[in-house]
């Protein structure tokens, strides 16, 4: 369930979830003690206690890296994910500390401010916090007069001399795309990744800050207490208004209240390319170049009247176009089946006997009580077959 809060921010949180050495622990050992704050992490988060789950699921992902490193894990790595679950469990982890972490920083925030809010009375609340801000922009422009707070270039040269001093502290803020970022960058520790994604207009400080990485967060914090803080992009020579690199200008000097800087914030000229080239050696991967953008014809959907083909007038004259007919492949074949079909000829045929009507006349009924007489040796019914018509009724009886 939820409480009052603890503590005043995540670096304190994170400060107790530290583990000291455990690089000399058996991996046993380990991989049990790791099952056991993970089982209590996700019990406290059932709980809603953000900030014991918060510590314990940063000590499992810290007890999860150790067990990545050791010898024995490499070897037999299908057994101990098996038993343990290890990179599952440290997905997860990281997941819920995205989101306690989200969760938390606002808390912390409204925290803050209601201590600052018990401190100011209310009849002088509103005029205190006009006054902190006028005194702030006063001394800006007191600064900027004196040349202390000027903005300027710094160049690819000096970056290295502020590397191989190390007398001077300072913030590389690298404003490219995050993925850029991971194919390469300055190899420092001070270099720090701001993307451009998140880098919209009017953002404050604080909002950059809990929208970066959870790893870079500490880091931002400590903005302030550096000497320097060098804004870097891809190839920028001066900040241009718009662009990513001014807008965290715009955050850090007007839109951060809470931190009052050593020194204006400036600008690598060149960028990261022309520091790649410059020192090969100091960049992780110096292979990696700028994206070219392809240049787009513009010419080349542009529709010109010499291709425009437009129709004769003096045709018109003559009468509507004749439509051509369609060639004799597109033409389908609706002959019909029944055409096809082949009915014998009714060429010579004579029919044996003629019907006539018997409206107007008799029909002739032969006698059949006497036999028919024989002629040359032949019978009647022969010979009349020969000359009388068939009777073709009588001979089917």
């Amino acid at each position: 369930m939820e409480g009052k809060l603890k503590f005043k921010s995540l670096e304190d949180l994170q400060s107790q979830a530290k583990t000291g050495d455990i690089s000399k622990f058996k991996l046993k050992n380990l991989c049990e003690s790791s099952s056991k704050v993970w089982v209590k992490a996700m019990a406290e988060d059932v709980r809603l206690d953000e900030e014991t789950s918060y510590i314990l699921y940063w000590k499992y992902v810290l007890l999860c890296k150790s067990i990545c490193q050791q010898a024995d894990y490499k070897s037999d790595i299908k057994y101990y994910e098996g038993m343990y679950n290890i990179k599952k469990n440290m997905k997860t982890a990281v997941k819920r500390l995205e989101t306690l972490s989200t969760s938390l920083d606002l808390k912390y925030e409204k925290l803050s401010n209601a201590e600052t809010k018990r401190r100011l009375t209310d009849e002088n609340e509103e005029l205190a916090k006009t006054k902190i801000t006028d005194d702030k922009r006063k001394k800006n422009k007191e600064n900027i007069a004196n040349g202390e707070l000027k903005l300027n270039i710094m160049s690819v040269r000096e970056l290295d001399s502020l590397i191989k001093q190390k007398s001077t502290s300072f913030f590389i803020l690298d404003t490219r795309p995050e993925q850029d970022y991971h194919k390469g960058h300055i190899n420092h520790p001070s270099s720090l990744s701001v993307p451009q994604e998140i880098l919209s207009r009017g953002v404050t400080a604080h909002a950059i800050g809990r929208n970066i990485r959870i790893q870079e967060r500490t880091q931002w914090e400590r903005r302030a207490t550096v000497d320097k803080l060098i804004i870097c992009d891809w190839n920028s020579k001066e900040f241009i208004p718009g662009s990513p690199a001014f807008t965290l200008l715009t955050a850090l000097t007007d839109w951060d209240r809470e931190n009052t800087y050593r020194c204006a914030p400036v600008l690598l000229e060149g960028g990261y390319e022309k520091f790649r080239l410059a020192h090969p050696l100091q960049v992780t991967d110096p292979t990696f170049k700028m994206p070219v953008l392809q240049e787009v014809d513009r010419n080349k959907n542009i529709l010109r009247l010499e291709d425009i083909i437009f129709p004769d007038l003096d045709s018109l004259d003559q009468g509507f176009i004749e439509t051509p007919s369609p060639s004799p492949k597109m033409v389908p074949n609706f002959e019909p089946k029944s055409s096809r079909v082949q009915y014998p000829s009714l060429d010579g045929y004579t029919p044996s006997t003629v019907y006539s009507n018997p409206s107007t006349s008799t029909p002739l009924i032969p006698d059949r009580r006497t036999k028919p007489a024989r002629s040359n040796g032949q019978d009647l019914d022969e010979s009349s077959s020969s000359n009388a018509p068939r009777d073709d009724f009588n001979a089917a009886r």
